[in-house]
């Protein structure tokens, strides 16, 4: 049986289709790397010039700010690792990549501005000086860097009909194809239905 062959033009991709692809691995590890380089400019100028915290007669300073805003920025940096390793795992678009990576930026930019310039409280006769704003700034902003992951995420999931949509004529165009390719004997049946099972995992 002689095999026929049929040459289909490639057509350039729409931005539509590109969207649903996801983005290059490079530019996923841009963004994250933006993200995770804003936790620890924010940690290493909050840890070096926040206000210490002050007690006893002889006003003693205790840097509490330094030594703890070490380990939120490390819970910072996990969430976002764990997060782009979900990205890169289930090819998040540019939207959800941008929102991990200016979002986080911009929420630690938010902490190192409140550890540096927020109100000191200040108690006792001595008196004690309690930075409580540039030690709870971290805190709070562990907790927006997980949101903001969780509503890169939402973002993604709520996308990707529109991705199944565009990647479901692909697959079934490459279906057909393969199809040809069986009958035709050029490849074999159980590498049929490896790659259909393979490209149905895609959509």
């Amino acid at each position: 049986m002689q095999a026929q062959f049929t040459i289909t033009p490639v057509r350039p991709e729409s931005p539509r289709a590109q969207s649903a692809q996801g983005v290059l691995p490079r530019t996923a590890y841009a963004l994250a790397g933006m993200a995770i380089a804003a936790i620890w400019i924010s940690v290493v100028l909050a840890s070096a010039w926040a206000p210490d915290f002050i007690s006893g007669s002889q006003h003693e300073h205790l840097p509490l700010v330094g030594l703890t805003t070490w380990l939120w920025g490390a819970v910072a940096t996990g969430i976002v690792v764990l997060a782009t390793l979900e990205g890169l795992r289930t090819h998040y678009d540019r939207a959800a990549w941008l929102a991990i990576g200016i979002g986080v930026s911009l929420v630690w930019l938010g902490v190192l501005v409140v550890a540096l310039f927020a109100p000191v409280f200040v108690t006792g006769t001595d008196p004690t000086s309690i930075p409580l704003a540039a030690m709870g700034a971290p805190i709070v902003g562990v907790f927006l860097t997980w949101f903001v992951c969780l509503f890169a995420k939402a973002g993604q999931a709520a996308r990707e009909p529109d991705r199944m949509i565009v990647a479901a004529p692909n697959a079934t165009a490459t279906l057909r194809e393969l199809a040809g390719l069986r009958d035709a004997g050029v490849i074999s049946a159980e590498d049929f239905e490896a790659k259909k099972t393979e490209l149905l995992g895609r959509i």
